[in-house]
Protein backbone atom coordinates (compact mmCIF):
# COMPACT_ATOMS: atom_id res chain seq x y z
CA UNK A 1 0.00 0.00 0.00
CA UNK A 2 1.64 3.56 -0.39
CA UNK A 3 0.99 6.45 2.00
CA UNK A 4 -1.20 8.16 0.01
CA UNK A 5 -3.39 5.20 0.56
CA UNK A 6 -2.67 4.35 4.81
CA UNK A 7 -3.86 7.98 5.38
CA UNK A 8 -6.94 8.48 3.17
CA UNK A 9 -7.67 5.02 4.87
CA UNK A 10 -7.12 6.74 8.15
CA UNK A 11 -8.79 10.38 7.06
CA UNK A 12 -11.75 8.06 5.98
CA UNK A 13 -12.05 6.16 8.56
CA UNK A 14 -12.07 8.95 10.97
CA UNK A 15 -14.56 11.64 8.90
CA UNK A 16 -16.90 8.59 8.64
CA UNK A 17 -17.35 8.34 12.19
CA UNK A 18 -20.68 10.91 13.23
CA UNK A 19 -19.50 10.96 17.03
CA UNK A 20 -15.86 12.73 16.01
CA UNK A 21 -17.36 15.07 12.67
CA UNK A 22 -19.73 16.76 15.47
CA UNK A 23 -16.68 16.95 17.71
CA UNK A 24 -14.27 18.08 15.34
CA UNK A 25 -16.53 19.98 12.84
CA UNK A 26 -14.77 17.68 9.81
CA UNK A 27 -11.53 19.81 11.54
CA UNK A 28 -9.01 16.83 10.23
CA UNK A 29 -6.19 16.99 8.36
CA UNK A 30 -3.15 14.91 6.86
CA UNK A 31 0.14 16.51 7.92
CA UNK A 32 -0.75 19.95 8.48
CA UNK A 33 -3.61 22.28 9.16
CA UNK A 34 -4.52 25.36 7.06
CA UNK A 35 -3.30 28.82 8.79
CA UNK A 36 -6.37 30.29 11.42
CA UNK A 37 -8.51 26.64 11.89
CA UNK A 38 -10.47 26.64 14.48
CA UNK A 39 -9.99 24.13 17.21
CA UNK A 40 -9.94 21.50 18.42
CA UNK A 41 -8.22 19.45 14.91
CA UNK A 42 -6.93 16.95 14.32
CA UNK A 43 -3.34 16.13 12.67
CA UNK A 44 -2.83 12.66 10.81
CA UNK A 45 0.96 11.63 10.08
CA UNK A 46 3.35 9.34 8.78
CA UNK A 47 5.84 8.52 11.12
CA UNK A 48 7.36 5.57 9.24
CA UNK A 49 7.00 2.24 7.46
CA UNK A 50 8.80 -0.92 7.20
CA UNK A 51 7.95 -3.73 4.79
CA UNK A 52 7.51 -7.31 6.46
CA UNK A 53 9.22 -10.20 4.44
CA UNK A 54 9.47 -13.80 4.53
CA UNK A 55 12.81 -15.13 4.53
CA UNK A 56 13.30 -15.01 0.41
CA UNK A 57 12.68 -11.57 1.32
CA UNK A 58 9.36 -11.26 -0.70
CA UNK A 59 7.29 -8.52 0.70
CA UNK A 60 4.46 -10.07 2.58
CA UNK A 61 3.47 -6.10 3.88
CA UNK A 62 3.98 -3.37 5.26
CA UNK A 63 3.84 -2.04 8.90
CA UNK A 64 3.20 1.48 9.09
CA UNK A 65 3.21 3.67 12.09
CA UNK A 66 0.80 6.80 12.33
CA UNK A 67 0.27 9.58 14.83
CA UNK A 68 -3.15 11.30 15.12
CA UNK A 69 -3.12 14.59 17.31
CA UNK A 70 -5.96 15.89 18.63
CA UNK A 71 -5.01 19.52 19.28
CA UNK A 72 -7.14 22.68 21.62
CA UNK A 73 -6.16 26.27 22.35
CA UNK A 74 -7.41 25.58 25.83
CA UNK A 75 -5.09 24.94 29.05
CA UNK A 76 -5.86 21.94 29.67
CA UNK A 77 -6.70 18.83 27.94
CA UNK A 78 -10.71 18.26 29.24
CA UNK A 79 -12.51 19.18 25.94
CA UNK A 80 -10.40 16.94 23.70
CA UNK A 81 -10.02 13.55 25.76
CA UNK A 82 -13.21 12.26 24.98
CA UNK A 83 -12.43 13.27 21.08
CA UNK A 84 -9.09 10.81 21.93
CA UNK A 85 -11.20 7.91 23.52
CA UNK A 86 -13.32 7.97 20.36
CA UNK A 87 -10.41 8.10 17.57
CA UNK A 88 -8.79 5.14 19.56
CA UNK A 89 -12.38 2.75 19.73
CA UNK A 90 -12.62 4.18 15.42
CA UNK A 91 -9.42 2.88 14.66
CA UNK A 92 -8.26 -0.25 17.05
CA UNK A 93 -8.43 -3.09 15.07
CA UNK A 94 -10.19 -1.52 12.61
CA UNK A 95 -9.76 -2.84 8.62
CA UNK A 96 -10.51 -2.00 5.41
CA UNK A 97 -9.37 -2.54 1.61
CA UNK A 98 -5.64 -2.75 1.56
CA UNK A 99 -5.54 -2.27 5.67
CA UNK A 100 -5.05 -6.12 7.05
CA UNK A 101 -5.42 -4.16 10.55
CA UNK A 102 -4.67 -1.04 12.75
CA UNK A 103 -3.50 -1.67 16.18
CA UNK A 104 -3.50 1.03 19.21
CA UNK A 105 -0.06 1.33 20.51
CA UNK A 106 0.20 4.42 22.87
CA UNK A 107 -1.18 7.95 23.70
CA UNK A 108 1.17 10.85 25.25
CA UNK A 109 -0.04 14.63 25.80
CA UNK A 110 1.84 17.82 24.70
CA UNK A 111 1.83 21.35 26.02
CA UNK A 112 2.97 24.60 24.09
CA UNK A 113 2.52 28.02 24.64
CA UNK A 114 2.63 30.60 22.53
CA UNK A 115 2.41 34.47 24.02
CA UNK A 116 -1.45 34.23 25.74
CA UNK A 117 -2.40 31.01 24.05
CA UNK A 118 -1.96 27.96 25.52
CA UNK A 119 -2.20 24.75 23.23
CA UNK A 120 -2.58 20.86 24.25
CA UNK A 121 -2.75 18.23 22.28
CA UNK A 122 -3.08 14.32 22.79
CA UNK A 123 -1.30 11.90 20.51
CA UNK A 124 -2.22 8.82 19.62
CA UNK A 125 -0.16 6.63 17.76
CA UNK A 126 -1.35 3.46 15.70
CA UNK A 127 0.85 0.27 14.07
CA UNK A 128 -1.13 0.24 10.60
CA UNK A 129 -0.63 -3.18 8.81
CA UNK A 130 -0.67 -2.42 5.02
CA UNK A 131 -0.83 -4.75 1.70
Amino acid sequence: MTILNASYWIYTKLNSDSQLATALGGRIYIDVAPQNTQYPLAIIKMVNSNQVGNLSRDRIMDDELWQIAIWIDQPNYTSIDAIAERVKTVLHKASGTGVIGAVYESTWPVAMQEGDIAYRAIILQFRVYTQ
